[in-house]
């Protein structure tokens, strides 16, 4: 399954797959907050409530007051 997100600047970035998806969760790029959508999907859904995708990642779904911080993130 392929992923997109929207940063904070409210710009999409991706489809990334979900191993992309996890490091940046890791590196602390995604949090709660971070709108994710997976193909297919009609709309957009905070990650702190896709249980799938952090069960999947081994790790609890972080603080709501996380957020993504594309304002100095670069992708490609």
């Amino acid at each position: 399954i392929m992923f997109k997100i929207l940063g904070a600047d409210g710009k999409e970035y991706g489809p990334v797959a979900a191993a992309q998806l996890r490091q940046w969760i890791h590196e602390g790029r995604a949090g709660g907050l971070t709108q994710v959508q997976a193909e297919g999907e009609p709309g957009w859904t905070p990650l702190q409530k896709r249980v799938d995708l952090f069960s999947r990642f081994g790790k609890a779904a972080p603080a709501a007051e996380d957020v993504w911080q594309f304002d100095t993130f670069r992708i490609g």
